[in-house]
């Protein structure tokens, strides 16, 4: 979370991880954020990302957005996986007013409403939190960021 980009650079978020081999009780997000993500999986401020998440029965990849007051998600119909490695993109761009969500190199959603605010500075996150007792680890082989 320490990168300082904003929506209006056309920010670019590249990541490969390996999910865990255990997925219950987890909650997992890959993407952009104004504040860490892994203590909540609605109700965040300004993000663009991924999310898994148990407590709110997630089961497919949801494509999130917030814009400082409302988060929306979209199912991006890939089922979440334990122990499987995805290649995630996050792309915003202001010029077209949307973010992008890619899996394994295939758009899986598109984001035009609930945006980040543009100017509010944004750092990346991937990582998983554990709802209750136990371990989990998320593998991470690669993270690229671009911005113009």
């Amino acid at each position: 979370m320490e990168v300082g980009l904003r929506r209006d650079w056309d920010p670019e978020l590249y990541v490969r991880t390996k999910t865990s081999g255990t997925l219950t009780s987890s909650r997992i997000w890959v993407g952009l954020f104004s504040a860490d993500p892994s203590g909540a999986g609605t109700g965040l401020t300004n993000i663009a990302g991924f999310r898994y998440d148990t407590s709110v029965s997630d089961t497919i990849w949801q494509f999130c957005t917030a814009d400082g007051t409302t988060q929306a998600c979209t199912s991006t119909g890939v089922t979440v996986t334990a122990s499987t490695v995805y290649d995630f993109a996050v792309i915003c761009s202001i010029s077209a007013t949307d973010c992008k969500g890619y899996i394994n190199g295939t758009l899986v959603a598109t984001r035009t409403a609930n945006l980040p605010v543009s100017t509010t500075t944004m750092g990346y996150h991937f990582g998983i939190s554990t709802l209750t007792g136990g371990t989990r680890a998320m593998l991470f082989s690669r993270m690229t960021l671009l911005h113009k």
